[in-house]
């Protein structure tokens, strides 16, 4: 437990490191707001089994994060490498037994935001993320966004059982706007669909009276993320 938090910090650091090298140029740094709608397969199927009806076992995520926004010079291509934090429970009820499943991750992704109606040109603003572009609204403004990453998970359940942290690798794709509020205020919609690898609850099958092996398990999401920028 003690070297899986250690490391999740060490990661953090080494994120942190990459925003300062990468600034060559004039950044930008956004916030973001994220509510998605996730499952984990194998850990909705024991809770299914254990209360005999179907439920969505920690379905919801909510959270917010922080981003740094650079560019490629010769090409529209933007990255907006950043950190979050996402919030998640669940409450089982039954007349035996009543527990709260609770999920805080803290991650980070590198998002590489591709703008496939300009690819080539160069008449946007260097030194500025390209919504704040004249001309044509919607080739300017819409990207497709490719996302790897990780993230560390910290689960328990009723807060003092199974209380475990584990590492998972993360990818998503999506696609977003840039939109213009004001001369100085800029948000960004994004929709994506994203992956979790080897999220793993150690003793969490045990403690529902199932096989070990459904405490690893893939997991699938679809995120809403609402970014924000001040010039």
């Amino acid at each position: 437990m003690k070297k899986s938090v250690k490391s999740g910090k060490i990661l953090i650091l080494v994120w942190f490191s990459v925003f300062l090298f990468i600034n060559t140029a004039k950044t930008q740094v956004g916030v973001d707001l994220i509510v998605s709608q996730q499952k984990f397969i194998n850990w909705n199927d024991v809770i299914s089994d254990y209360a005999t009806e179907e439920y969505h076992f920690l379905r919801f995520n909510y959270g917010a994060g922080i981003n740094y926004w650079f560019r490629l010079k010769e090409y529209r291509v933007e990255f907006t490498p950043g950190i979050y934090y996402l919030y998640s429970d669940f409450k089982f009820d039954n007349p035996d037994c009543s527990y709260i499943y609770h999920s805080h991750t803290a991650g980070m992704e590198f998002d590489a935001n591709i703008y496939p109606f300009e690819l080539r040109k160069k008449s946007y603003e260097k030194d500025c993320p390209s919504f704040s572009t004249r001309g044509e609204y919607f080739p300017k403004s819409f990207f497709i966004q490719v996302s790897p990453g990780m993230s560390g998970s910290y689960r328990n359940i009723t807060q003092k059982y199974i209380r475990k942290f584990d590492l998972a690798g993360k990818l998503d794709f999506g696609f977003g706007l840039d939109m213009k509020l004001s001369q100085r205020i800029i948000i960004a919609p994004i929709i994506k669909y994203g992956f979790t690898f080897a999220n793993d609850w150690k003793g969490f099958s045990e403690f529902h009276a199932e096989e070990s092996y459904h405490d690893k398990t893939p997991g699938h999401y679809l995120s809403l993320v609402i970014s924000f920028y001040i010039k």
